[in-house]
C-alpha cells in the first residue's frame, strides 16, 4: 500500500498543533464556493481573518477568490510553500 499525504494537509496539522500548544485562540475553517473556487484554511483570530493558501511548488501562480475578497475585504491573504512553510507553523 503506497501511503500518499498532500503538502496542506500536513501544513493545517501543525499550525493546528501550534496555535493550540501556544494557547492562541483560533477558528479555523475551509472556503468553497458553489463554483468549486477554494482557500484552503480560513484562520479567524482577535477580530481579524486570514486567508492561507498552501502549494507545494513556489513558482506556481495563484490569485485568491474574487469572492472571498468581495465577502471579506480586509483579509490578510498569504500563499505557504515548501520555502516558507516552517514560519507559518513555528
Amino acid at each position: 500500500m503506497r501511503l500518499f499525504i498532500r503538502f496542506g494537509v500536513i501544513v493545517k496539522s501543525l499550525r493546528s498543533g501550534v496555535l493550540n500548544f501556544n494557547k492562541i485562540y483560533a477558528k479555523l475553517y475551509f472556503w468553497r464556493t458553489k463554483h468549486k473556487q477554494k482557500i484552503d484554511l480560513l484562520e479567524e483570530k482577535e477580530g481579524k481573518l486570514f486567508a492561507y493558501e498552501f502549494k507545494w511548488n513556489p513558482n506556481k501562480k495563484f490569485n485568491f477568490t474574487p469572492s472571498l475578497i468581495k465577502a471579506y475585504p480586509n483579509t490578510e491573504k498569504k500563499i505557504i510553500t515548501k520555502e516558507n512553510y516552517l514560519d507559518f507553523v513555528t
